[in-house]
């Protein structure tokens, strides 16, 4: 199943278990064992490779394999999918260099565990563990900085009374993010988490209105800023009743 970020979801036995072998994935995995039908493990592969996440908690997932040692498109791509294809509002990642500084994650500890060295033998490798929430996330994603910054116009345009412009990039960020998970078909997600925002900031929160046909298509709709606003075909969009 294609997800929304190009990032693909393996849910047959056989291309798990391909995954499982990759080499970036058995190399970390030298003392881990895992479930291939454990319905709590996300099997991804996207062109440039391949990952293993287990969910813990709620709303937590967990990097089981391969490690994240830079900031690559890969990469994003694979934290990408965590916070706008699926539930997760954390993600947790190990790496034997700094690079969750460079993703805004937040370190946990330092921990030793056992890889695989380039002759399959075991030893023992110091890793950071980080912690990224979705908030920090979101400030290091230039995409949901620009596509919020469109959505902004268009309310904007439309009447939407924004204040003074203070914390403007924080605002394009969070209706950035908004705009993402409406169109990766999780609209209350984004609504959730921008009015938890207005909550800790004072500012008006979303109200939903309720959903609607249009014509073959369903529409959600909501107020947000004193004016209407509906999410459609994987897109935000001006309601009727709004200038």
């Amino acid at each position: 199943m294609a997800e929304a970020v190009g990032v693909t979801v393996v849910t047959d036995r056989v291309g798990r278990e391909a995954i499982l072998a990759d080499p970036s994935v058995s190399r970390r995995l030298v003392s881990t064992r895992i479930n291939l039908n454990n319905p709590q493990n996300l099997w991804l592969r996207e062109p440039d490779g391949v990952a293993v996440f287990g969910k813990q908690g709620r709303l937590d997932y967990c990097l089981l394999a391969p490690t994240i040692e830079e900031v690559t498109p890969h990469n994003r791509r694979l934290l990408a999918h965590i916070f706008l294809d699926t539930d997760g509002t954390t993600a947790w990642f190990d790496s034997e260099s700094e690079a969750g500084t460079e993703f805004g994650a937040i370190p946990v500890g330092n921990y030793s565990k056992l890889t695989g060295d380039e002759r399959g033998q075991p030893r023992p490798v110091m890793f950071h563990t980080w912690r990224l929430p979705v908030a920090a996330w979101m400030r290091n994603h230039d995409e949901i900085r620009v596509t919020g910054g469109q959505v902004r116009r268009m309310l904007q345009k439309n009447g939407a009374s924004l204040g003074n412009g203070k914390d403007q990039d924080e605002l394009d960020r969070r209706l950035g993010f908004l705009a993402l998970t409406v169109k990766s078909g999780q609209p209350d997600k984004g609504v959730g988490t921008f009015n938890e925002w207005c909550i800790l900031h004072g500012i008006p929160a979303i109200h939903p209105i309720g959903s609607h046909s249009v014509g073959s298509k369903q529409a959600v709709e909501f107020e947000m800023f004193g004016v209407r606003v509906k999410a459609i075909e994987g897109k935000l969009a001006m309601a009727a009743g709004s200038a």
